[in-house]
């Protein structure tokens, strides 16, 4: 994890800040300690021109609370263990109520999901990907460019 933390920023360095980019709040199941599958799609989203937000301990009350304060165009969870499926289904719920944007994006994925596929239905996810390019790149489909409204 601390090779990615020391090269994140090398990813970074020729995109552009606009006040328009796409945003997305890549995070794992709120109790989960799943979290290095998600720091990594995170850097595929940084380099792919998203501006990203993730904190890997945040409680389920501090996501809705940022939901709540800035526009995401995109929520991404990662499941890493089965015991999470509920818990992320009361959360995606709750963010789905508290989001600025009504029409946010939810994403799954991890190694749960990648047995179970099913559950992005069961959760009321919109869609999972099987690779951190495929999340970019259903994210772009997804989002097309939209710019947010501030």
């Amino acid at each position: 994890q601390q090779v990615v933390y020391d090269f994140s920023p090398s990813f970074q360095a020729s995109q552009a800040r606009s006040p328009h980019r796409r945003r997305a709040m890549l995070v794992p199941v709120p109790g989960s300690q799943h979290t290095f599958g998600v720091l990594l799609v995170a850097e595929f989203f940084r380099r792919a021109g998203w501006e990203v937000w993730g904190e890997p301990s945040a409680s389920a009350v501090q996501l809705a609370h940022e939901v709540r304060s800035d526009w995401y165009d995109v929520i991404g969870f990662s499941l890493g263990a089965e015991v999470h499926v509920s818990r992320v289904a009361s959360v995606i719920l709750a963010l789905r109520k508290a989001s600025m944007n009504p029409g946010v994006v939810v994403m799954i994925g991890g190694p749960v999901v990648a047995l179970r596929p099913e559950l992005v239905a069961l959760v009321g996810a919109d869609v999972t990907a099987t690779s951190a390019t495929q999340a970019v790149s259903l994210a772009e489909q997804m989002v097309p460019g939209r710019e947010r409204s501030c």
